[in-house]
């Protein structure tokens, strides 16, 4: 599996067009933070999907398997079991956020 640190994941989204976040937080984390995950990422909201985990599986028709995929959660746990799952799926260009959005600046 590869995973991406912040840094890494800045330079992805700069060098790449095609790329999809997913954020895999529950809607009360995200309500609970002052931030969305666009303003937090600094990146453009139409290149997120807010997926819990708990959907993944039911909404994998809206995840395009030829977009690099970015997988995101509040500290990388999350998102790791979605990355394993979308690459058991066939799914390519995957990646898990380090440590996730707890520590990113």
């Amino acid at each position: 599996m590869s995973e991406l640190t912040h840094v890494e994941f800045k330079e992805l989204i700069a060098g790449h067009k095609d790329y999809l976040v997913i954020d895999v937080r529950e809607e009360f984390e995200i309500e609970n933070n002052e931030l969305s995950s666009g303003v937090y990422l600094n990146i453009n909201e139409s290149n997120i999907l807010n997926i819990p985990l708990f959907m993944i599986k039911s909404s994998i028709d809206l995840i395009d398997p030829n977009k690099h995929i970015i997988v995101v959660c509040r500290s990388g746990i999350r998102s790791k079991a979605v990355v394993e799952f979308l690459i058991h799926e066939g799914y390519k260009y995957v990646f898990n956020l380090k440590q996730g959005v707890l520590n990113f600046n």
